[in-house]
């Protein structure tokens, strides 16, 4: 199985993805019921991510609008939603105050270089 692209904004929002599997990173912009916004990378409108399992839709606490930070995967639908199926709350796993500097130093770094020696 290939792995799941991660898109930012320009990506989400130009459609070569629609129907397929993605990842979606960004800050929570607001999370009502079975929906939430999330801000991408690369500006433009941000993420509308949708939920089918009500314990998808547990890891957006309200709270954390406006600081938490999230990836989702799920099938970027034509309409520019995405249907979640899989979030993963950093902040349940990691220090609050490490999370975003070190996914983006991570995403910084390109795949085909190696580490060490």
């Amino acid at each position: 199985m290939p792995p799941t692209p991660r898109v930012d904004a320009t990506d989400y929002h130009s459609g070569q993805h629609s129907g397929r599997m993605v990842r979606v990173t960004g800050k929570l912009l607001s999370v009502e019921g079975d929906r939430a916004q999330l801000e991408m990378s690369g500006g433009g409108a941000p993420a509308a991510v949708v939920f089918n399992d009500a314990s998808l839709a547990a890891e957006f606490d309200a709270s954390l609008v406006g600081s938490g930070h999230f990836e989702v995967i799920g099938t970027l639908q034509g309409d520019a939603t995405l249907q979640a199926a899989q979030v993963v709350n950093p902040g349940h796993k990691l220090r609050h105050g490490h999370v975003r500097r070190d996914a983006l130093r991570l995403e910084a770094i390109p795949t085909h270089v190696r580490l060490g020696h």
